[in-house]
């Protein structure tokens, strides 16, 4: 907490003038008092700038000098009073007492925040890193971060808790955090695993930093040679032979919920937790366009789901509002109303008198890819039942593709075909086009020679 010192006026003295009595100096002085502005539970209001808002509250300190003479006089016409000089001497003694008053109380405030700042960072020197942990990770829970997010957080910060223990924070060196690297290499962790594990412990640390108090054993000089560096798979589309068999399949094997969801992830582009997620309501069957509303999220296993926002690249903005809008095409209409047709006739043969709009109000509130009693699609079995199916497929890398390699395959494919990167990143709900061309888009052969092939016409 910032203190302020208060603050006064210079002050002036005039006769303080009574009806039968004789007059005396009286002094005014403004004292300002600078407060933190908070809200209704106490907490300071920011400001854009980041610095709390304060106020300033003003009140008038009076005070009569009543033994210092103030007789009245006549000069060239005018009344005086005697006195003058030795009232504003005096007023300048009280006004020199009241600063320095003032002073006292902001040294012995700020002396009392050392004091206690100082106990603190001992006691969380003191503290061991299981308890730092378990207490950031209370933190994040408070600060309602999404739960698989947070139970992947709980599951990395286990393995510094195994390794470190009570050991205290304030004796933490960067020696033993490149010993506990070690040690995940000799268990066969990759360099992914060992980052998320040591940024884990370095966000606690990070989180208390100002009261730990000892040397910082995360500093960048003493980090950079030896942390481990996450490794970025390779987008990894489907080749051509195998989009032709996925599109061949959905067409001889119809619109199921999961051929559906695998038509909707090559056409859109969506993710898995958000096919998942999408109900009729979402969708313009006219148009053809899909709003991305919300998502399936997962716990570790799979078994338990939850729904979420969709995902979104805007990390530092927890305001942002990730809804968007993918366009659509007659292919995507006539995907959807197939989808639609047959879940209208499964309707109408499980309930044999519901009325037509008793249906089209039943089906506005259902899963596109999930079950007649309104239940979503588990992305886990979704995924389980894709890595089934795609065992015959091929990606360009030669690796058997996953169900987020459609997604890679859509952005490959309009990539191909010269969509502009700003669209397509749109279109895949990123905010950075340079990160949608890193992470999922791989050119195909066949247009990198047609490439070649417009360039010699211009040359």
């Amino acid at each position: 907490m910032k203190h302020y010192m208060r603050e006064y006026s210079q002050g002036g003295v005039k006769p303080y003038i009574r009806e039968g009595r004789s007059p005396k100096w009286h002094a005014t002085i403004k004292e300002g008092i600078t407060r933190e502005v908070t809200d209704s539970q106490g907490h300071p209001i920011m400001m854009e700038n980041g610095t709390p808002k304060t106020e300033i509250k003003r009140r008038t300190l009076q005070r009569t000098f009543g033994d210092i003479e103030c007789t009245p006089y006549k000069y060239r016409g005018q009344v005086r009073y005697r006195g003058q000089r030795e009232a504003e001497e005096a007023l300048r003694q009280w006004r020199e007492e009241l600063v320095r008053l003032a002073k006292d109380d902001y040294d012995a405030a700020v002396a009392a925040d050392d004091e206690r700042a100082k106990a603190a960072r001992f006691s969380y020197a003191q503290m061991g890193v299981k308890a730092l942990l378990d207490g950031y990770l209370d933190e994040c829970e408070a600060y309602k971060l999404e739960p698989s997010t947070l139970e992947g957080y709980r599951y990395s910060a286990k393995r510094s808790t195994n390794h470190f223990g009570d050991m205290p924070v304030g004796e933490l060196t960067c020696d033993d955090l490149k010993a506990f690297d070690l040690s995940m290499i000799e268990e066969g962790l990759s360099s992914t695993t060992r980052s998320k594990t040591l940024k884990v412990l370095k966000a606690a640390y990070d989180a208390h930093r100002d009261h730990i108090g000892s040397d910082y054993p995360f500093a960048r000089s003493k980090v950079s040679k030896w942390w481990p560096s996450p490794k970025q798979a390779d987008p990894n589309p489907l080749d051509k032979p195998s989009i032709a068999k996925v599109l061949s399949d959905i067409n001889e094997t119809g619109p199921t919920p999961f051929m559906c969801a695998v038509e909707i992830a090559l056409r859109t582009g969506a993710r898995i937790g958000g096919i998942c997620a999408l109900r009729w309501s979402d969708i313009d069957r006219k148009t053809g366009d899909m709003t991305i509303r919300r998502a399936i999220g997962r716990m570790k296993g799979g078994t338990e789901c939850y729904v979420k926002k969709p995902k979104s690249t805007q990390r530092n903005n927890r305001d942002f509002d990730p809804t968007r809008v993918v366009h659509g095409s007659p292919k995507i209409r006539e995907m959807w109303n197939r989808r639609y047709d047959r879940m209208a006739a499964e309707l109408g043969e499980a309930r044999p008198g519901i009325t037509k709009d008793q249906l089209e109000r039943t089906l506005q509130d259902l899963y596109v890819v999930g079950d007649l009693e309104g239940n979503y699609a588990n992305p886990t079995v979704l995924g389980r039942k894709w890595t089934g199916y795609s065992q015959s497929l091929k990606g360009v890398r030669g690796r058997r593709p996953t169900f987020h390699a459609l997604r890679d395959t859509h952005a490959s494919l309009k990539s191909s075909l010269g969509v502009n990167s700003e669209i397509i990143a749109k279109d895949l709900g990123h905010q950075d086009p340079g990160f949608t061309g890193r992470t999922y888009i791989n050119p195909y052969e066949e247009a990198r020679r047609d490439s070649q092939a417009m360039l010699d016409e211009v040359l």
